[in-house]
């Protein structure tokens, strides 16, 4: 049996640190995914300011994912804090743009440039 996801899987794997946590996404956020990415991000966000979103081993993110972030955005700005993106693949990024994201989300190329933003 391999350790591999499924095609349209989704792994997170959430470090909580006291003002902010990582958030290691793996896979894909589509409509079959974007419910636990969602309770994922929220549960992360509780009594913190910040999130850092791994997206490294992210293929694709669904509008329905893009909606998430934009409210996570939301609530972690009336928190006095920001959810920045680390390692967005370049078609992920076209999307991103399209909708005007860079002006939400600051992007980093590695979690330790996003980290260091925040200490």
């Amino acid at each position: 049996m391999s350790n591999s996801l499924p095609a349209a899987g989704l792994s997170l794997a959430v470090e909580a640190y006291s003002t902010f946590a990582v958030v290691r996404a793996q896979g894909v956020i589509t409509a079959a995914t974007v419910a636990d990415f969602e309770v994922k991000i929220n549960a992360a966000l509780e009594g913190r300011r910040s999130l850092v979103l791994d997206f490294t081993k992210v293929s694709f993110v669904s509008s329905a994912g893009m909606g998430v972030l934009v409210v996570a955005h939301g609530l972690a700005k009336q928190q006095g804090g920001e959810i920045i993106l680390v390692g967005v693949d370049h078609s992920i990024k076209d999307t991103f743009d399209l909708f005007d994201f860079g002006s939400l989300f600051r992007s980093f190329d590695t979690i330790h440039e996003a980290i260091a933003v925040l200490l």
